[in-house]
């Protein structure tokens, strides 16, 4: 809740570094380029956050903010583009070089929980609801796929990389 990212080092068991006062407030999620050079995280400050990661050093002060107009619960990096994709009331699909979202998805439910990317199938995103939906999207088409309603509602969804056109819903 103090707004801070920590990063870990496993091996020694210690904090290596930290960004203080990264967001106001609670720091919702955070999550790694998959070249491990950057940290994006989002908060309750209706922010999301890019930090330059230099080993275990993570900077300071950030390198890119974007405003979004609601608050983020939950933040993915795309797979091999330098895009990333937030969910709140809206699943909005940012790129590094815009400050306002490529994409913006809407279905008709109050909150989006999580949303993550395909590994295999860039283009493909799923994403959970407060509406007990798990929901599919095409950023080709810029457009909804499927929304399927279960019957209890899932707070978190993850491809498997192994079988990248199945996932898990928890």
């Amino acid at each position: 809740c103090d707004g801070e990212i920590r990063v870990w080092d496993m091996a020694n068991l210690t904090c290596a570094s930290a960004a203080n006062r990264a967001h106001e407030g609670f720091v919702r999620d955070v999550t790694v380029s998959p070249d491990g050079t950057r940290v994006l995280s989002c908060g309750d400050d209706k922010s999301c956050k890019m930090w330059n990661l230099n080993g275990k050093i993570i900077e300071e002060t950030a390198a890119a903010t974007f405003h979004g107009n609601t608050i983020s619960n939950s933040i993915d990096h795309h797979w091999k583009k330098p895009m990333f994709v937030t969910t709140g009331d809206t699943v909005d699909v940012w790129d590094y070089e815009r400050s306002a979202p490529l994409s913006t998805f809407e279905w008709g439910c109050d909150r989006v929980i999580t949303s993550r990317f395909n590994p295999a199938e860039p283009c493909l995103l799923g994403s959970t609801a407060a509406d007990r939906s798990i929901g599919l999207y095409d950023l080709r088409g810029n457009t909804p796929i499927r929304k399927v309603i279960l019957k209890n509602r899932s707070n978190a969804i993850a491809w498997n990389p192994m079988q990248p056109l199945n996932f898990t819903g928890a």
